[in-house]
């Protein structure tokens, strides 16, 4: 038994892309800016809680 609600892609056209190669360009650009600002964020957490971790672990030997 088929599906009813199965679509063969083999037929028809392919559709239009949404965006021209230049909003492309640009949504490429924003993605690689948010990606760097989000990797600094996490370096610059897991920064502050190694430090946070030495103090404590110095705290604790003296």
């Amino acid at each position: 038994m088929t599906d009813p609600h199965a679509h063969d892609h083999a037929h028809g056209h392919p559709a239009p892309l949404p965006f021209t190669e230049e909003e492309i360009q640009h949504l490429h650009a924003q993605d690689l800016y948010a990606a760097t600002v989000v990797v600094s964020l996490m370096v610059g957490i897991f920064s502050v809680g190694v430090v946070l971790y030495l103090i404590v672990l110095w705290a604790c030997w003296s």
